[in-house]
């Protein structure tokens, strides 16, 4: 079974495109179950409001969410590091505004490592 994952990396008023952009990717490719990562400047209880109804509109994969602050960065590379090779991860598609742009050099190096299919996308 396939598995994919979202990383968002921005400002938190960019969330819904973002996750939407991915999506259609996704949608595109056989892709059974997928993680959402998200690396943002608010904490959980902004993010929610943002992604709700996407995650519910596409509920029919088997989704799993992170959600971390730009502060807790360590944590999301680390987490994923983990989930790639858990779930056998085969693709990552990265969405990112201007702001996360600076996060991106970190998390390219850990997908190239483990030698990754991967797609960047901004917003």
């Amino acid at each position: 079974m396939n598995s994919a994952c979202i990383v968002y990396i921005g400002k938190y008023n960019n969330i819904g495109r973002g996750l939407v952009k991915c999506f259609n990717e996704i949608r595109r490719s056989n892709v059974h179950r997928f993680l959402i990562f998200i690396l943002t400047n608010e904490g959980v209880q902004h993010i929610i409001p943002q992604i709700r109804s996407i995650v519910l509109n596409n509920i029919r994969y088997g989704i799993r969410l992170y959600s971390f602050t730009f502060n807790e960065s360590n944590y999301l590379t680390a987490e994923l590091a983990h989930n790639i090779e858990d779930m056998k991860i085969t693709s990552i598609y990265i969405c990112s505004d201007s702001y996360g742009s600076r996060y991106l050099n970190k998390l390219e190096e850990l997908i190239k490592e483990h030698n990754i299919e991967y797609k960047v996308m901004t917003l």
